[in-house]
This record gives C-alpha cells, structure tokens and sequence, in this order.
C-alpha cells in the first residue's frame, strides 16, 4: 500500500513538471517580445524614412539640374541679358525682384525672346518673336517645388565692369516634399557669349514684355 501510494505521488509530481510555463513566466516572454518587436518596428521605420529622403533628395536634383540644362542652352546663346534686378514687375504681380529674367537670342531662325519666373513655387518659361509680343506663347511649367527664399533670388546678373551683364547666376532651392521634408540646392553661372557688352533699356528690344498673365 505504501509503495503504491508513494508512485502515486511521483506521477503527480511528473505530471506537475509537464505542465509548462507559469503565467507569470507567459507575460514575461510576452512583454519581452513586445520591446523587441518595437525596437525592430522603429529600425525599420527610420531607415524607411531614410531611404524615402534619399530617394526624394535625387530626384530633386534631377529635376534641378533638367531645369539648370535648359536655362543654359538659352542663355549661352543669348545676346542680351536683362537685369533680373529689375524685372520683377514684368513677370507678374508680386513676384519678388530676381525671381525672373528676359534673355534674347538671335540666330539663324530669327530674333526670339525668353522669359523665366518663379511663382508659387514653379519655374516656368514662355517666350515670344522680338517685336511680336502678341505672339507669346503660354507659360510652360519646367519644374515645381523651388522654395526659394526672397534673400536668396534664383537669377542674378554679374554687372561688374568685368563681366558686364553676360555672366547669368542660377540658384534653385528644390524641395518636392512637405514643409519639413529635406531640400536640395543647385547653384551655377553660365556665360552668354554672344552678349553686348551694355546694358539693355526697356525701350530697345523684347518690349513691350507681354501681359504675365494671372501666376
């Protein structure tokens, strides 16, 4: 009887042992897997965010520099550079002095006129034949996202006896994401070559400037 009794109590401890982890043990692991999910989560998250910047941060620079191609092809062509200083008024209302600039080229095509602005946020162009403003053709949105700020203008012309209104500044300030998104700055100088060594009055060429139109 005793000896009976006796494996009776070993099964039940045996059985006591088979029965796994204890509550407290479950929530321990649980709360421990938790920490390491969140920590994973918020790695994943960062470099998510991360990588999404790098990728926006390229693309502005691409869109940057298409804009910077185009506005040298005209401008080393250029026979004219107008002060961008004082064209403001001429691009549309509101916009800030050196947010625009006329170019005129001459070639073998005739005597065209080109005009850049940037207006709530866009950098556009049109142009139109010198002498036939009524033939100006609408304003083509480049690119969008140029932030930059009224200290800083995207076009400045050297007017320096040295330069002499041929060498044309470009400063972009790209930003395609929010307000607190990362922005990408391009900046470069393009000479015109064919340009006069003076510089133009309003009264002499690409005038009148036609009608900007609502920015």
């Amino acid at each position: 009887m005793k000896i009976w009794v006796h494996r009776i109590r070993e099964r039940r401890r045996e059985r006591a042992g088979e029965q796994g982890f204890s509550l407290v043990e479950i929530l321990v692991a649980m709360g421990v897997a938790t920490i390491v999910l969140a920590l994973v989560a918020t790695s994943l998250a960062v470099d998510l965010k991360t990588n999404n910047e790098s990728v926006a941060v390229n693309h502005e620079n691409q869109l940057a520099n298409d804009a910077l191609i185009q506005i040298q092809q005209q401008t080393s062509s250029a026979n004219l550079v107008f002060n961008p200083a004082t064209e403001a008024a001429k691009a549309g209302t509101g916009i800030p002095a050196g947010f625009s600039v006329r170019l005129l080229s001459v070639t073998a095509s005739g005597t065209t006129c080109e005009q850049w602005r940037v207006v709530t946020t866009r950098l556009e162009q049109r142009s139109w034949p010198e002498g036939s403003p009524d033939q100006v053709s609408g304003w083509r949105e480049v690119i969008r996202g140029v932030v930059n700020p009224t200290t800083r203008p995207p076009f400045v012309l050297a007017t320096t006896s040295v330069y002499d209104n041929r060498v044309l500044s470009v400063d972009l300030v790209v930003r395609t994401g929010g307000p607190t998104a990362p922005s990408t700055r391009v900046t470069t100088s393009f000479s015109a070559t064919d340009a006069q060594f003076f510089s133009p009055s309003d009264t002499q060429f690409c005038t009148p400037t036609p009608t900007p139109g609502t920015p």
